[in-house]
């Protein structure tokens, strides 16, 4: 089988996820998020969503 490399989760994953949750490890809510965040997404994160700070507002404002 062809697996895409960034795939998040493969069908061994699947198979210790749902075996995790039919042995009573897991419940079906608390194994995805568990399991997805072993296999985070691919890709830059989120840029901050900061504020800009008040001592560079005037500074930002004359370059404007």
């Amino acid at each position: 089988m062809n697996i895409h490399k960034n795939a998040r989760l493969t069908p061994l994953r699947r198979e210790e996820m749902a075996l995790s949750v039919i042995e009573g490890a897991f419940s079906k809510a608390h194994a995805a998020p568990v399991y997805a965040e072993a296999h985070p997404k691919a890709g830059r994160p989120y840029p901050k969503q900061t504020a800009t700070p008040p001592c560079s507002q005037p500074i930002l404002a004359r370059a404007r």
